[in-house]
């Protein structure tokens, strides 16, 4: 579950980095009026994205092979050259964010922009093709299948111990999709209370307190010994799956996490393209978000 979960991560993070770049690179080329607002922008998405892209390939190279198989098998050897692509991208994008983004003040301006992102486009469709050679190539066999126990080789982890009170608590494995969603989620939200106080306004404590809750109760359904035995047993399952669907969206609902952005997000100004706040704004007045809304339909999808 390691393993596909950082692939998942992975694949995300790869595919918002090169689509964002190939859209920046549409919208200059074709003469955009804020190319240089959706450059800075696209900047600060580009560098999550990497460090999405990095960890989660270090972690799914760590899972499938050893460090000193890196330079004697066919599968090491793959892993090393998109690491090095990946830090040849990580040099595209500092050369972006120190010289083409600073330099974005008129369109004869946008033509090193445009040079550097095909460039980069083409070190992207290099690193992809090293991707697909490495899901065609089986990595080293450091595991006998015939020597791990039925369980290990349905969850992909062992389990040594009958699920006890004590084990729930500390016999932690953690989640890297949901575990990360819960630390990132806590993350934002106190960032956006942070800056409305410094801005001088205040938010309800209990707000807060909901908020962390929930996220506390995301990562321990996930990540602690109930995450972990929940796929093997069907008490543990179900108590996890209450949980996630009863108690966690409740305490997120609570907190008002859509309130706290409109409050903290700025709104963008007479004149300039739609930002972060707008967008949520379109998003909460849309037919479909109306849709699912709606009590009847809120009720059949419970």
């Amino acid at each position: 579950d390691v393993a596909t979960n950082s692939l998942i991560l992975h694949i995300v993070g790869a595919c918002l980095w090169m689509g964002g770049l190939f859209a920046l690179l549409a919208y200059a080329r074709g003469g955009g009026q804020f190319t240089a607002l959706a450059a800075r922008r696209y900047s600060r998405v580009a560098f999550w994205c990497f460090i999405v892209v990095g960890a989660s390939g270090v972690i799914n190279a760590l899972v499938r092979v050893h460090i000193d198989q890196l330079f004697t098998e066919t599968y090491g050897q793959l892993v090393l050259a998109k690491l090095a692509a990946l830090i040849v991208l990580c040099g595209f994008g500092a050369w972006h964010r120190r010289t083409t983004i600073p330099a974005l003040s008129g369109a004869d301006d946008r033509k090193p922009l445009v040079r550097f992102a095909f460039v980069e486009l083409l070190v992207f469709a290099a690193t992809f093709g090293i991707a697909v050679g490495l899901s065609r190539t089986p990595p080293p066999a450091n595991v006998n299948p015939a020597d791990m126990p039925a369980a290990e080789l349905v969850l992909g982890y062992r389990i040594d111990e009958a699920p006890t009170f004590g084990a729930l608590l500390t016999d932690w494995r953690f989640d890297l999709l949901f575990g990360t969603l819960a630390i990132v989620m806590a993350v934002v939200y106190l960032r956006g209370v942070i800056r409305l106080r410094r801005r001088g306004d205040s938010w309800p404590i209990g707000r807060t307190i909901t908020w962390m809750l929930g996220c506390a109760a995301l990562l321990f359904a996930t990540s602690s010994g109930l995450g972990k035995y929940a796929p093997a047993l069907f008490s543990m399952h179900m108590i996890a799956h209450m949980v996630l669907s009863m108690l966690v969206p409740v305490l997120l609902v609570l907190g008002g996490p859509v309130t706290l952005a409109l409050r903290a997000l700025a709104p963008a100004g007479r004149g300039a393209p739609p930002g972060p706040r707008e967008w949520i704004l379109t998003l909460l007045h849309s037919p479909f978000s109306k849709f699912m809304t709606h009590p009847l339909v809120a009720s059949v999808l419970f």
